[in-house]
């Protein structure tokens, strides 16, 4: 577990047509593989009693619906080729949720967040070197623009915030729990990893998470983190000329009624995805089948809406919102069960409001901030659809859902 969140992160391969997310990819199938012989093993030597390790009734339920509901939307896919190869992932996600979930159950809090925060703190080294223009991992062309060039080992920027968001947020209620200055330290990197990406949605569920985090706290602590997050906000919207010029380019889009500047053309997806979430609202189209039926749905969407005229991309393989990307392919009982995930991360906290020891109080801290934040991320982005960082929301899910069960 600690070398798959650790080197998952960080591989990558120059050489090839997809050079970051495939990699990740194919690691994350090698884990889940290396984790199911290891379940078997165990299973076949009577070394595993699921009922002991997850006590509460409400886990259970809640991964017995995801499984169900994965099958059922499977079996009435409107391409069902494609939605079975996702749900193979399903199955590989669910298979490290549970190895996590029992990788952690009796470990220290130290043990569980060496390798994520070891991996997060490279590849925010990593962005804010190739932000400063200090030095990069990988050549660019001269005339990409430096936010293009802030990839990380991720690929993209917007992938970098969204994997960083999750483990900053850990971070920083780390920095609060411990208070000790290389805590501080590392949270500090962590966030402006984040910042440099200028990932927009990431940024917003960083903030996120600091207002829910700073209520935690306390009501008179709450207010003043709250008015430091917004000055803080305020001071990078008019001092880092990047970050500036992007929110003045959106006022500028809102004004005119620019739907396609204003979201970076991603009003085109969201609409796609929202019409096929009409007309299939109870199962939608199929796990993974919205990149395949996209552009079906845009040629049809040319006929009622001029906007698709001026789409110039062929395709988009996601919505690039997990939110309409659940409702278009596992319809609105998919989308509820994701909301019931969401609850369930940030009712940890409220399970844990009189904890004593380390681990709880870390869940306290953590629990309603990375539900806060991960609800905020999935609005215009798709975490769940990225490898790296599906590994450490599930890995993080696991550690404050076991830990908020044991006393």
């Amino acid at each position: 577990m600690a070398a798959s969140l650790f080197l998952l992160p960080l591989v990558c391969d120059p050489s090839g047509y997809d050079a970051f997310r495939y990699p990740k990819f194919l690691l994350f199938r090698l884990t889940a593989i290396l984790i199911a012989a290891i379940l078997i093993t165990a299973a076949l030597f009577g070394k595993l009693d699921v009922r002991r390790l997850i006590r509460k009734r409400s886990r259970i339920v809640m991964l017995a619906a995801v499984v169900l509901w994965s099958v059922i939307t499977t079996m009435l896919s409107t391409n069902r080729l494609v939605s079975y190869r996702t749900f193979e992932c399903t199955a590989e996600a669910l298979l490290f949720f549970v190895a996590a979930w029992i990788a952690v159950r009796d470990s220290t809090l130290n043990q569980v967040i060496a390798a994520p925060f070891a991996a997060g703190v490279i590849n925010a080294i990593v962005a804010v070197v190739q932000r400063t223009n200090v030095w990069s991992v990988f050549p660019f062309a001269k005339n990409l623009p430096v936010h293009l060039r802030t990839t990380a080992l991720m690929g993209n920027p917007n992938d970098v915030g969204s994997y960083l968001l999750p483990i900053t947020i850990a971070a920083i209620a780390i920095a609060f729990l411990r208070r000790r200055w290389y805590w501080t330290l590392i949270a500090c990197t962590l966030t402006l990893g984040i910042a440099v990406s200028e990932a927009l949605t990431a940024i917003a569920g960083c903030v996120a998470a600091a207002l829910v985090l700073s209520v935690i706290l306390s009501r008179r602590n709450g207010m003043r983190v709250v008015a430091a997050t917004l000055v803080c906000v305020l001071i990078a919207i008019a001092a880092v000329p990047p970050v500036r010029n992007r929110i003045e380019r959106l006022e500028q889009a809102i004004r005119q009624h620019d739907l396609a500047e204003a979201t970076s053309q991603r009003i085109y997806p969201f609409m796609t995805a929202w019409k096929m979430f009409r007309d299939h609202p109870v199962t939608g189209v199929g796990p993974g089948v919205f990149k395949y039926r996209f552009l079906e749905y845009r040629l049809g969407q040319i006929q009622t809406d001029y906007r698709f005229f001026a789409l110039n991309a062929e395709n988009f393989g996601e919505v690039h919102s997990d939110h309409l990307q659940v409702l278009a392919e596992e319809g609105l009982p998919g989308w509820l069960l994701l909301m019931a995930f969401f609850v369930l991360i940030g009712w940890t906290t409220a399970e844990t409001w009189a904890a004593a020891d380390e681990r709880r109080l870390f869940v306290r801290y953590a629990g309603a901030p990375i539900a806060a934040g991960l609800f905020t991320l999935a609005i215009a982005a798709f975490p769940m659809e990225l490898t790296a960082v599906l590994q450490v929301i599930l890995y993080f899910s696991a550690v404050l859902l076991s830990w908020s069960e044991t006393e």
